[in-house]
């Protein structure tokens, strides 16, 4: 019982983190170009123009030890094609402010 209720308790810190993580992130990005979505969710986006654009900007974050993706068409629409970006409950802030800070530059 005892082990139980430790494995539980674990979950709902980590998704209290989780949430708290998904929330800097928005608040970081607030003022930023409506190129950011926001989203309650772990995953967040970014949109880009064309699927060149999207390949190229998850190719300088990726360099740059970044672990996010391009999602391009068809997997969704031709020219909205973007960056998918997961956050984590482990992602320190520090974490999350260089990232953003690279994607505003890109």
């Amino acid at each position: 019982m005892s082990i139980k209720c430790a494995y539980q308790q674990l979950a709902e810190q980590k998704n209290d983190n989780l949430q708290q993580q998904i929330s800097f992130y928005n608040q970081l990005i607030e003022k930023q170009s409506n190129r950011f979505t926001k989203n309650k969710s772990a995953i967040q986006t970014v949109l880009c123009g064309n699927s060149l654009e999207a390949k190229n900007i998850a190719s300088i974050l990726q360099q740059k030890n970044f672990d996010v993706k391009a999602i391009l068409s068809p997997t969704v629409a031709e020219g909205s094609e973007r960056i998918r970006i997961c956050i984590h409950s482990y992602n320190s802030k520090l974490e999350i402010i260089n990232l953003v800070e690279e994607l505003k530059k890109v």
